[in-house]
């Protein structure tokens, strides 16, 4: 190697911090920026069809676009004999930017777009990091990173069903909101202990739990913050039992540490809240 060439991972690094300053930039300046309300409408088949663009709205699902595709060329030149062992790793980076500026865009009460920034930008941040190790370590070494990524998308859960909860969303919308959160999350999850073929259908069992977990708590007259805490608390606790019938851990042991763990915190979060 030659004194001007790089190592082979720093054109990685760097490229991982421009999208990094990418969402930083974007989620400090798309909930600041004054746009105009867009209204379409036209006829179809005899009626009158009204739409109503969100320019912000479409910024965000700009840049989610934009870091999906990004991470997804970083780690596939990373190791790309991993690309196709299991869902995307650019899911909960994704996710994870899209979900703050959502929140940001539509702050929930008692939160200000000042409030929320930091978060929004730690957030995806760290999915990214966490995930980029995951993709360039051989597995004897990705305990601690595995631990990060599964914090972060427990945060996710929490924050996400919480801001759907706070949205007010009919059960229409919100339901399949919950679904799809709760099944992109576990299917990435489940995937770190069995291959593509078997977790799929276990994420989809996570997500349906899950959802009618939504469901339940939908018409319950509670604060959006109980509604996602417990939400959020309901989800991990499927997520580990799951996980566990899976790699054949489920003991009597783990069902009583999962029911007093779940019970203790929902009473936490009934009291607290």
């Amino acid at each position: 190697m030659g004194a001007m060439d790089a190592p082979p991972h720093s054109s990685g690094a760097s490229r991982l911090l421009a999208l990094g300053g990418m969402i930083a930039a974007a989620a400090v300046l798309i909930p600041r920026l004054a746009l105009p309300t867009l209204k379409l409408e036209w006829r179809a088949f005899g009626l009158l069809i009204h739409l109503t663009v969100q320019p912000a709205i479409a910024l965000a699902l700009l840049v989610a676009g934009l870091v999906a595709w990004a991470f997804h060329k970083l780690t596939a030149a990373a190791r790309p004999s991993t690309v196709a062992q299991g869902p995307p790793r650019w899911v909960v980076p994704t996710l994870a930017t899209l979900l703050g500026h959502l929140i940001l865009l539509y702050p929930p009460p008692g939160l200000t777009v000042e409030a929320g920034t930091l978060p929004a930008i730690l957030l995806p941040l760290g999915a990214l990091a966490a995930e980029y190790r995951l993709a360039r370590q051989p597995a004897v070494r990705q305990h601690a990173w595995q631990a990060l990524l599964q914090a972060l998308a427990l945060l996710l859960f929490f924050s996400g069903f919480f801001a759907i909860a706070a949205w007010g969303l009919r059960a229409l919308f919100a339901i399949p909101l919950a679904f799809t959160l709760a099944f992109a999350l576990s299917w990435r999850l489940l995937a770190d202990v069995a291959a593509r073929n078997v977790s799929l259908p276990w994420a989809a069992l996570h997500a349906s739990l899950s959802a009618q977990t939504a469901l339940a708590l939908h018409y319950w007259p509670i604060t959006p913050m109980r509604k996602g805490l417990l939400l959020g608390l309901m989800a991990y606790a499927f997520y580990q039992i799951l996980r566990a019938q899976m790699t054949g851990e489920l003991t009597r042991r783990l069902w009583w540490e999962v029911g007093v763990f779940t019970s203790v915190g929902a009473l936490a979060i009934l009291a607290l809240t």
